[in-house]
Order: C-alpha cells, then structure tokens, then sequence
C-alpha cells in the first residue's frame, strides 16, 4: 500500500510539475516585456504614432503598428519558450523557400525577406520578430536592426 501511494503521489507531482511549466512557457511570458514601443522608438527613431494591436496568434505575441513618415508599419513579437528541439526549428524552416541563413544568432536563424521576419532558436526558446514596413512594402530596409533586436531579446530570455 506504502508503495502504491508513492508511486500515484510521483506522477500527481511530476505530472502537475509539467503542467505548471507548459502553462508557465505558453501564458506567463508577455513580449511587450521585451518588444516596448520605447525600444522600437530607440531602433527607429523616426517611428511615430504607435498603436498596440491585436494579433491573433495563439502563441504570447506582442504587435505594434506605428508610422515611419506617410508609411503605416509594423513590429511584432512571437515568443514560444520550450519550444522543443532543434530539429523541428529545421524541419519547419525546411519548407519555407525564400529565406536566408543568418550566422551568429541563436543555434539556429533564418531572416524571410518577403515578410521582414527573423525566426531563431535557441536553448529550447523560439522567437519570430518582424520590423517592417506595412505587408506589400516590404524591402528588407530594417534587417539588420531586426536581426540586432532579436539577438538581443534572445539573449533577455
């Protein structure tokens, strides 16, 4: 008897344990913590007009639109913390075509020119940072600061 209720008291623990931390990777991360309209600011200084949208995604996402002259723009944030392993980042990246490798960022990172997006991994973490113009303008003009912001929120988490 002893021995079956350390047995169920081990799974109730660990199995709560997990729930704990899957819960805590997916809804207590807030990537306005790490994506702030006054680092965008700092980034692009001439952004103005901020406004805080809504995105839709289901994993922790912070988005903003803001205007770089008469241009609408955009930043926004995916962070998913225990991401898994490595090998599906690769697998997921493998069937986007138009993409380029990006050395010296996470284990792993990817920058897409069509949509501005650096998506990187690292220590089990993912994020997907986007600072653009609005879809339809995009020309790669903010690469290397979105590559320059995702190594450093990489590193904050």
């Amino acid at each position: 008897m002893k021995t079956l209720f350390a047995i169920t008291f081990f799974i109730t623990i660990f199995s709560c344990g997990n729930d704990k931390k899957r819960d805590q990777n997916s809804s207590e991360i807030d990537p306005c913590n790490y994506l702030t309209e006054a680092y965008i600011k700092a980034l692009i200084p001439e952004a103005n007009n901020f406004r805080k949208e809504t995105s839709g995604s289901s994993y922790p996402t912070c988005f903003y639109k803001f205007n770089i002259g008469d241009v609408e723009s955009r930043a926004m944030l995916v962070v998913v913390l225990g991401a898994g392993k490595a090998k599906n980042f690769e697998t997921s990246m493998s069937y986007l075509k138009n993409k380029e490798r990006i050395q010296g960022l996470g284990e792993e990172a990817f920058y897409m020119p069509n949509t501005g997006q650096v998506s990187t991994y690292a220590n089990k973490n993912l994020i997907h940072l986007t600072i653009s113009k609005d879809l339809g303008h995009v020309k790669g003009e903010y690469k290397d600061l979105t590559i320059k912001a995702a190594k450093k929120i990489l590193a904050d988490l």
